[in-house]
């Protein structure tokens, strides 16, 4: 389903995303210019942050290898 954030603005595909709610993992990401499109709170009223899977691979592999 493609959405337009309220957040971002940006106009994205909902199975494009990967959802983020780990707030270390979002600042690492965020600071290697991994790009936001939508930011939303949960129904517990948790911050999730959501990425493009594309663009944040590179970021998630190094996140894995503990490199990040």
């Amino acid at each position: 389903m493609v959405v337009k954030s309220v957040v971002t603005g940006k106009t994205y595909d909902t199975n494009d995303g990967i959802l983020i709610l780990n707030i270390t993992q979002i600042t690492k990401y965020l600071s290697n210019g991994v790009e936001v499109l939508d930011i939303f709170a949960d129904k517990d009223g948790k911050l999730v942050f959501i990425f493009d899977k594309k663009s944040s691979k590179n970021a998630y592999k190094l996140w894995l290898e503990h490199k990040l």
